[in-house]
């Protein structure tokens, strides 16, 4: 079965985000650091992050990837035989 590839556009309510200017050069560098930059802020959860950088600044993000797919399965009004639902964060 072939995978199709649909954007979609999440409500700001699944997703933290933060704009840092931060002493670093490389986002491999600011990932690493995104647990902890983020701890004191977020309800308890499973996390996943991801950053980008635009000139000096970064912007970092964290999100529940397995409540967001949830959602979507269950908004989609599947029943067996529905499609299974990836995340692609880049």
């Amino acid at each position: 079965m072939k995978r199709e590839k649909v954007s979609i556009i999440l409500s700001p309510s699944l997703y933290w985000v933060q704009k840092l200017s931060l002493r670093v050069k490389y986002v491999r560098e600011v990932k690493k650091l995104l647990p902890s930059i983020f701890e004191d802020m977020l309800p308890a959860g499973q996390y996943s992050y991801s950053a980008y950088k635009r000139g000096d600044d970064f912007f970092i993000f964290a999100y529940e990837d397995k409540a967001i797919l949830k959602l979507l399965q269950d908004k989609s009004n599947c029943t067996l035989g529905c499609k299974q639902y990836t995340l692609c964060t880049e």
